[in-house]
């Protein structure tokens, strides 16, 4: 599989992609802008919104290993580079012993060269190829994700952010947290022209977490949730990979106040 590489000063000026909106993904934005003007960092560049403060999806998700191999070359070349790389895999929602489970068991060529940079221009380029193939057709799950590598302190303003600000919205450190704009993307994959389908935001931080944003029609979720229980298969055994941990309360003061 190839990828291309976008390094940070190639990233074009974020779109506004939630000021239309008033349902919960408006409401992320809205409220982070309060609480930084709360604590007078009204002009700091911080765009993040941290996995914490998402609820749990009580469905576990499994990695073929095909798809975790592709895991780990993604996150090798990340922190090899120091650069974000896309993603396209695909699975089914299966159940086993009555549990319901998300199988992820496919992993999608993107081109190269890539026009599935990362790039706020055109965030709905990655669908728009998966539409044009015909590997979709057996799968009715879709994770449309990208990596983050580690940042230093002064990204995006992170180090002149009060530990007030810090601690209320959960943030971890830059390169750990869904930038606002991800999720921004990601509301606007679900208004995509795919029916019947589940599609999972996701992002592969330089520590190997794999974070997830699931708004899963069969759930009727009033907010996106995320999968914290996620294996992946070896030769031998199980492998458990590291995600977020939910800060319930920071995060029902979030979404409810």
């Amino acid at each position: 599989m190839s990828f291309e590489i976008k390094s940070r000063s190639d990233q074009p000026e974020k779109s506004r992609r939630f000021e239309q909106y008033n349902d919960v993904f408006g409401k992320i934005k809205r409220k982070t802008e309060q609480i930084k003007q709360k604590y007078d960092a009204e002009n700091t560049e911080m765009d993040s919104f941290s996995p914490d403060l998402l609820p749990t999806n009580e469905r576990p998700m499994m990695l073929s290993n095909d798809v975790y191999a592709d895991y780990q070359r993604i996150l090798r070349l990340t922190n090899e580079n120091n650069a974000e790389y896309n993603f396209l895999w695909l699975g089914n929602r299966r159940t086993l012993d009555s549990q319901e489970y998300y199988s992820i068991e496919k992993v999608i060529t993107l081109p190269q060269p890539s026009i599935l940079e990362r790039s706020s221009a055109n965030p709905l380029e990655k669908i728009e190829f998966y539409n044009s193939t015909n590997e979709h057709d057996d799968y009715d799950v879709i994770i449309d994700g990208h990596s983050h590598p580690a940042q230093e302190p002064s990204y995006n303003g992170f180090d002149q952010l009060p530990q007030p600000l810090i601690d209320e919205l959960s943030l971890r450190k830059p390169g750990e947290n869904y930038s606002i704009n991800d999720l921004g993307t990601y509301r606007l994959l679900l208004e995509s022209k795919i029916k019947d389908k589940t599609i999972i935001g996701s992002v592969i931080t330089y520590t190997g977490e794999l974070l997830t944003a699931v708004s899963d029609p069969n759930d009727n979720a009033p907010i996106p949730t995320t999968i914290r229980q996620i294996g992946a298969e070896a030769t031998d055994d199980t492998i458990i990979l590291p995600t977020s941990k939910f800060d319930e309360e920071k995060s029902r003061r979030f979404f409810e106040e």
